[in-house]
């Protein structure tokens, strides 16, 4: 059966689902299910214990689709399959790109440029989600004209290369939901289960396919923020589209259809209000009071330092806690380590729902730094950044004495890995030898000698690697040189004592992130013949496809992020930041290997990509969901100026809240 349960946000769909959960706990019936988003699992799973108790887990289950392809397989086989991550996915491209590089018409050049290699993946992983495989693409090239026909037969031909190269080194991770579509009918847990999805504007063309799996062996409910199923509202278009291919398919199967919409509930509340109104045509106004406050800013740390104060007073004088506060910002990365540092120098404890990609912290900046220093003759440059990541057991004096002398004399290639002692004075030209000169001295060429050591290990094991797996085996060997997960033990236990827990969390991860990510190469790239300085870019590139994230360390705190991290229906108080017209609605920021008219006329060739009206639906979605989430204040701002130095102009969101509110 197929249950549509559709109506405005904050309607209680989400209470009518936790209801029948508990109904079923209430019962200790099991079989209960509910499929949301990644990035809300653990905010469901707080939910669901909330409203079914202790036991709730017992009965009932929070799973993401990936997950449930977990739990499915492990019934009915195939649980050991490998599945390669976003890192593997690159490298798979890259074995790819090499074996098909004379026959391509357009990405021939993508060896050489990891920008365009992550564009081409982000496209593969899109098609592969849309269910487009090579036959289809060249089904469409032949219809398509000019470049996109060229573009079509490329990706064509790279996808079989990396479906080939994928029997042999681990599957793509699109595929997961492909093996489970087909998985469904032959897993006990689900005959006869209830299982409900909640949180999501639409659904993949995969997820889809999972979905009608589902509907013919089990009772399947599905959540939609929407004003109708048939007309009404823009913002709804995404959602009004997933009910309509759902139904469809449900009747080609012959499956129940049942329809269930839930009104908004009445009264004048502040959520209510915008809920109706935030995007539809009235006349009316919400009544005076502190309901909305609207503000701009000089510039960004201003606008976190307002965001701050609007915390702390809302603790102090109104008396809420820090859990009935959150931040949330389009494009949260822009403002995260000024909104972080702000509210640590102002006391708010807060909590910040991005995931952090990795490339920001020391461990990848060690090993990119390692890898320049052994291709740029060991430069000043390469090299102090290569120890200032305070992962090498040099500490921080010991470091600036080192440096010092090696500004001092200009040392750089072999003059690090010579046998005999470096003699010069540490003053420099003139300085004249003295008991503490010479201990100094010795200290600084012991040092010198402790820093290249591991370097110089790394750089002949790599000269006399012949392949990716003996290059793989060079790193390993140089992690151990250097005690590299030591130090990142010893990393993590002084930021856990400094009350850095969030940060202590995320370096947790980092060793795991790191052996994964050697692991892959090992087996992806194998016996691939390869030089120490292509391994080194191409081992950068491919952890820039690795996040790490955390859950909140303590409860009550205020929670930050991206509007599509914020869920919470129990926020009293919001703080909007960046409300600026190149922000709300963020749309075309790059990257994409598909103009928005050629994704035009990919869906109507069937090739299943969002459109640009696709895309800007989603976006209104987004802003309508958020925006109506807080229960009793709405706080908006933006900073006048973007940290390049151009001015920036009020959000069309901005100016329809001030009509509301008559501000």
């Amino acid at each position: 059966m197929l249950r549509l349960i559709w109506g405005r946000a904050g309607a209680g769909k989400t209470g009518v689902v936790l209801s029948e959960l508990s109904d079923r706990a209430a019962r200790r019936e099991k079989g209960g299910y509910l499929v949301v988003p990644e990035q809300y699992s653990h905010e469901a799973e707080r939910e669901l214990a909330m409203r079914c108790g202790d036991q709730a887990s017992l009965y009932a289950e929070v799973l993401s689709f990936t997950r449930l392809a977990h739990r499915v397989s492990l019934q009915t086989g195939g649980s050991a399959r490998t599945y390669i991550d976003p890192g593997g996915q690159l490298l798979q491209l890259a074995l790819a790109l090499e074996q098909t590089g004379a026959a391509l018409r357009v990405y021939g050049a993508a060896r050489t440029s990891p920008e365009l290699m992550g564009m081409l993946l982000r496209a593969l992983t899109e098609l592969r989600f849309s269910r487009s495989d090579s036959d289809a693409l060249r089904a469409a090239a032949e219809q398509a004209e000019g470049a996109l026909g060229d573009k079509l037969r490329d990706l064509a031909l790279l996808q079989e290369a990396m479906e080939a190269i994928a029997e042999r080194t681990g599957a793509d991770p699109a595929s997961r939901l492909e093996v489970l579509s087909k998985q469904i009918p032959e897993a006990d847990m689900l005959r006869g289960a209830a299982v409900y999805l909640d949180g999501f504007t639409d659904f993949t063309a995969q997820e889809r396919q999972v979905i009608r799996a589902l509907c013919r062996v089990c009772d399947v409910t599905v959540c939609l923020s929407c004003d109708s199923l048939t007309d009404g509202s823009e913002i709804f278009s995404a959602a009004r589209r997933t009910a309509r291919l759902l139904t469809e398919a449900a009747r080609e199967d012959h499956v129940e259809i049942r329809s269930e919409h839930i009104p908004s509930p009445e009264g004048e509340s502040l959520r209510g209000f915008l809920e109706e109104n935030l995007f539809g045509w009235t006349d009316r106004m919400f009544p005076a009071g502190e309901a909305l406050t609207l503000l701009s800013a000089p510039d960004i740390q201003a606008e976190c330092e307002l965001a701050a104060a609007r915390a702390l007073y809302l603790v102090r004088e109104k008396g809420c806690r820090w859990r009935d506060i959150a931040v949330a910002v389009r494009g949260f990365e822009d403002y995260r380590s000024v909104l972080t540092e702000t509210f640590r120098r102002y006391g708010v404890p807060l909590y910040a729902t991005a995931r952090t990609d990795i490339l920001s912290r020391p461990l990848p900046a060690l090993m990119g730094a390692a890898f320049d220093a052994l291709s740029d003759g060991w430069s000043y440059e390469s090299m102090f950044t290569y120890l200032k990541t305070g992962l090498t057991g040099v500490g921080r004096e010991e470091c600036d004495e080192l440096e010092n002398y090696v500004l001092t004399w200009s040392i750089r290639g072999s003059a690090w890995t010579k046998e005999e002692p470096w003699r010069q004075h540490p003053q420099g030209y003139g300085g004249k030898p003295t008991p503490e000169s010479e201990a100094a001295l010795e200290r600084i060429d012991a040092l010198r000698r402790q820093v290249a050591g591991p370097l110089d290990r790394l750089q002949r094991r790599g000269a006399l690697a012949e392949d990716a797996l003996g290059q793989c085996q060079a790193v390993a060997d140089f992690w151990e040189d250097i005690s590299l997960s030591e130090h990142l033990s010893e990393r993590s236990r002084a930021l856990r004592q400094a009350g850095e827990d969030q940060l202590a969390a995320e370096y947790d991860q980092l060793w795991e992130v790191m052996v994964s990510a050697l692991e892959q190469c090992a087996a992806v790239l194998g016996d691939m013949p390869m030089d120490q300085e292509r391994f080194g870019r191409l081992f950068r590139r491919m952890l820039s496809e690795y996040d790490v994230g955390t859950i909140p360390v303590a409860l009550d705190r205020v929670t930050a992020g991206d509007f599509d991290r914020m869920r919470r229906r129990s926020i009293r108080h919001l703080l909007v930041l960046g409300c600026s017209d190149d922000r709300l609605p963020r749309i075309g920021q790059g990257g994409d290997l598909f103009t928005d008219p050629e994704r035009d006329a990919l869906r109507e060739m069937h090739i299943d990509l969002a459109g640009a009206d696709d895309i800007l639906d989603r976006e209104y979605s987004l802003i309508y969901n958020v925006l109506t989430l807080p229960g009793e204040s709405l706080y908006v701002s933006r900073s006048r100026y973007a940290p390049g130095g151009g001015e920036t102009r009020p959000s069309l969101v901005t100016d329809r809240l001030a009509r509301l509110f008559g501000a």
